[in-house]
C-alpha cells in the first residue's frame, strides 16, 4: 500500500515540476503506521531519483486519543524523524486542538537535541582500568531528582514510543523493556503494549481509528469516543472507526472492522468492515447498536471472560 501512496505522489509531482509549480508540501499520512512510514520512506527515495526535493509534512492520521493516540503518533512520526525524514509536523488527536501542540513540540524537541552523528569522538576516555567521568554531570542523580519534564507518564510514552517504535517497524526487536522507576509496573506494561499495537506487531487491545474533529463533525466525536471505548475497550483484535463524517470518515477508516460515522445532525451510519449495515440511524441508539452488530459477527467477548492483560 505505501508503494501506492507513492506513485500516485509522483504523478502530482512530475505534473507540478512540469509546471513549474512548487509551492508544494507532500503529505502521506495514514492511521497505519507501517503504511505511513513506509509511504513516506518510498516517497524520499522516488524523489531523489527524479531530482525532486519537495518538503514533507508528518503525521499519523485518526491516532486517536489519550496516551494510546499520542503513542501511536510518536511511533510514525518518529521513525521518519529519526531517519532525517519531514519538515513539519501534526500530532491528530481526538480531543482539543490545543492538546496537540505540547506532543509535537515533545517530539521535535527530543530529536532536535540530537546532533545526528553517534561516533564515539573521544575513544581514548573509555578504558575499564581507569574511572572517568563520560559527561558533564558531575553528581549522578536518582530518579526523583529528574527533571519534571522527564518524569510524567506522556513524556516517558511519547519518548519511548519515538526511539522504540521505529525497532518494532523495521522488525529488528523481539521484546521491550522500559526502565521508568517513577511509573508503576502496570503504568509501563501498559505503555509497551501500547507500543507494540502502534508498531502493528502484537496486537492486544481495541485499536480506535478516530479523527480529529473539524467543522464537518456532526456530533461531539470526543465524548462519543470515550463512550465507545467505555463499551469495547475489553475485545482484542478489533479495529473500530470513529468518524464526524461521510467525507473522509469511510475512506480514513478502510482498515476497520467496524465503523461509526456521522451521517447528519444526530444521525449515525454503522459500518461492518467497508459496508454499510445501518443508515442514518439515531445517534441515541447507535451505541448499542454497534455493540449488537459487533455481537451478531461473533466478534464479542463480555468482559468478565477476557484474560487479565499483564
Amino acid at each position: 500500500l505505501g508503494d501506492v501512496y507513492k506513485r500516485q505522489a509522483m504523478e502530482f509531482l512530475r505534473v507540478c515540476r512540469e509546471k513549474a509549480f512548487d509551492q508544494v508540501v507532500v503529505s502521506m499520512k495514514s492511521s497505519n503506521t507501517r503504511v505511513m512510514v513506509a509511504a513516506y520512506r518510498l516517497l524520499v527515495d522516488a524523489m531523489e531519483r527524479e531530482g525532486m526535493d519537495y518538503p514533507l509534512h508528518l503525521g499519523v492520521t485518526e491516532a486517536g486519543n489519550g496516551i494510546e493516540g499520542r503513542i501511536k503518533s510518536a511511533v510514525g512520526i518518529g521513525a521518519l524523524l529519526a531517519d532525517g525524514i519531514g519538515d513539519t509536523i501534526r500530532v491528530s488527536l481526538t480531543e482539543a486542538p490545543e492538546n496537540e501542540i505540547p506532543v509535537a513540540q515533545l517530539l521535535v524537541d527530543h530529536f532536535a537535541r540530537r546532533s545526528g552523528e553517534f561516533a564515539v569522538k573521544y575513544p581514548e576516555r573509555y578504558t575499564p582500568t581507569r574511572y572517568c567521568r563520560r559527561s558533564d554531570i558531575q553528581t549522578p542523580l536518582i530518579h526523583s531528582e529528574l527533571p519534571a519534564d522527564w518524569r510524567g507518564i506522556e513524556a516517558v510514552a511519547v519518548k519511548a514510543a519515538a526511539d522504540l517504535g521505529p525497532l518494532f517497524l523495521d522488525g529488528l526487536a523481539d521484546g521491550i523493556r522500559i526502565d521508568a522507576p517513577h511509573l508503576s509496573e502496570k503504568e509501563i506494561a501498559e505503555i509497551e503494549l501500547m507500543i507494540l499495537q502502534a508498531a502493528r506487531v502484537r496486537m492486544s487491545r481495541t485499536e480506535y481509528i478516530a479523527c480529529p474533529s473539524c467543522g464537518r463533525t456532526l456530533y461531539d466525536i470526543e465524548g462519543t469516543l470515550a463512550a465507545i471505548r467505555a463499551r469495547t475497550s475489553h475485545l482484542k483484535n478489533l479495529k473500530i472507526g470513529v468518524m464526524g463524517c461521510i467525507v473522509n470518515g469511510p475512506g480514513e477508516m478502510a482498515d476497520a472492522d467496524y465503523g461509526y460515522v456521522g451521517a447528519a445532525p444526530g444521525r449515525i451510519t454503522l459500518y461492518k468492515g467497508r459496508t454499510v449495515v445501518e443508515k442514518n440511524i439515531p445517534q441515541e441508539e447507535a451505541l448499542d447498536r454497534l455493540v449488537a452488530l459487533i455481537k451478531a459477527n461473533g466478534d464479542w467477548a463480555d468482559p468478565e471472560n477476557q484474560p487479565e492483560r499483564p
